[in-house]
């Protein structure tokens, strides 16, 4: 084996190993991106959930009181109707 076939033979595994480490590389990128992304996404999620239940609550008690002013209502219209 002569001096030139080695360095072709090294020259073709650099070149080898080139190609299959950019992509690796911009792999691993992409992956650690992603992992923020969704770490952000799920602090949101909770947030809106817990802000969510929050607001439902509020409506609920809405609800309620207008339920109670109604009977309210209900109550002095029958006394008015009996006189």
């Amino acid at each position: 084996m002569s001096e030139w076939t080695v360095v072709t033979v090294l020259v073709a595994l650099l070149g080898l190993f080139a190609t299959v480490a950019k992509p690796i590389v911009s792999l691993n990128a992409t992956i650690a991106r992603l992992g923020e992304t969704v770490e952000r996404l799920d602090a949101k999620l909770t947030e809106l959930t817990e802000h969510n239940a929050d607001s439902h609550r509020r409506l609920w008690e809405e609800c309620d009181r207008h339920g109670q002013r109604i009977e309210d209502h209900e109550t002095r219209l029958t006394v008015l109707e009996q006189q």
